[in-house]
């Protein structure tokens, strides 16, 4: 929101912090409020066409990429199919928006094929990689980047977002959230009504002691 209010949006970011904490979905809304039609920046409106296909995963200049299933690394071919589009002028929004997950899984080749983008950066293209083990990546790539830190959910957060977002009722929701040590998945497992259950099961064990 700050670099979106002082039009000073970086071409890389990367997004660090532990799994279950929302730092993709963040990288999501950024990438809508990059490109929103309905102009409500810092934030997007949700309800355009251009962030409706961006919250489908189907915006034409937003492109998620994975590790493939195979090695479980993002390849050099990975790399090489995308950047031609980098340098394209975005086809539907105003930002080209390239969203790595596990960017750690980058491997050297990769990295070093992506580095030279990023050391010349096209422009309205924007880069975010997320990972929550900076250390396993290239160093040039990381100081490319402008770092942004993610820490685990209070309690009360996950709770809401379970109940607000995921419809858990608030009774499991609470236990879910005490147990689910800042992350949101974990709260959704712990949510899930028989280990729900079997939790309960042995917190009343416990208290018969």
């Amino acid at each position: 929101q700050s670099a979106l209010k002082k039009e000073r949006v970086a071409h890389a970011y990367l997004f660090v912090g532990p799994a279950g904490v929302g730092r993709r979905t963040a990288a999501q809304t950024f990438a809508a409020a990059l490109n929103c039609e309905g102009l409500q920046q810092p934030d997007s409106c949700g309800k355009c066409v251009s962030c409706r296909l961006i919250a489908e995963g189907k915006h034409p200049d937003v492109q998620l990429i994975l590790p493939t299933k195979r090695s479980a690394t993002i390849s050099v071919k990975q790399i090489e199919s995308l950047l031609p589009y980098a340098y394209m002028r975005p086809i539907k929004g105003r930002h080209k928006v390239f969203i790595f997950s596990e960017a750690d899984r980058l491997g050297l080749a990769s990295a070093n094929k992506l580095l030279k983008t990023l050391e010349e950066p096209p422009p309205s293209t924007v880069f975010i990689l997320i990972t929550e083990r900076p250390e396993n990546m290239l160093p040039t790539v990381a100081s490319r980047c402008q770092p942004v830190k993610f820490g685990r959910l209070r309690a009360e957060s996950v709770k809401r977002i379970l109940t607000e977002d995921f419809h858990v009722e608030e009774a499991r929701a609470s236990v879910a959230a005490e147990l689910a040590d800042g992350q949101v998945w974990r709260g959704l497992q712990f949510s899930d009504p028989d280990r729900y259950s079997a939790v309960m099961e042995i917190v009343g064990s416990l208290g018969t002691y």
